[in-house]
């Protein structure tokens, strides 16, 4: 598989995990991707695990390493544009259509509100999105 479908693969399965852990439980195929994901991002910045799991609680604490997990996450999952920003509609055309047209707009206004380095995109991006509106919320 070249590394353009590999890419694609992987944000199809975060969005889909992204559905899955908001409705339901999480397959454990899913569980075994996101985890594959946060062990790379992990691996990648260097963050500590004690504050990840504060963060998917709400809890941000300004830890560049913390920043720079968040923009992993996104970079895996080909959510930053050639530009190097957050691309915002990518986001909102990959939401899966059961949280959409409530969560779109939130992802528009947070969007519209970071700026920075890519690290700091991210951080304040899953920031926004938590205090706008938690219940659609998540943090691998």
């Amino acid at each position: 598989m070249n590394l353009a479908k590999m890419k694609a693969a992987r944000v199809i399965f975060f969005i889909v995990g992204v559905c899955v852990a908001l409705v339901s439980g999480m397959s454990d195929e899913m569980k075994d991707l996101l985890d594959s994901l946060h062990a790379q991002c992990l691996s990648d910045s260097g963050v500590n695990e004690e504050l990840i799991s504060k963060a998917q609680k709400g809890e941000f604490e300004e830890d560049e390493k913390l920043k720079c997990y968040m923009s992993c996450i996104f970079e895996e999952t080909g959510l930053f544009g050639d530009d190097g920003k957050i691309d915002v509609e990518g986001m909102v055309s990959m939401l899966p259509d059961e949280i959409k047209e409530p969560f779109a707009p939130t992802v528009r206004k947070c969007g519209g509100l970071v700026s920075g380095s890519p690290c700091e995109q991210s951080f304040k991006m899953y920031k926004c999105c938590f205090d706008e509106a938690p219940q659609y919320y998540f943090l691998p």
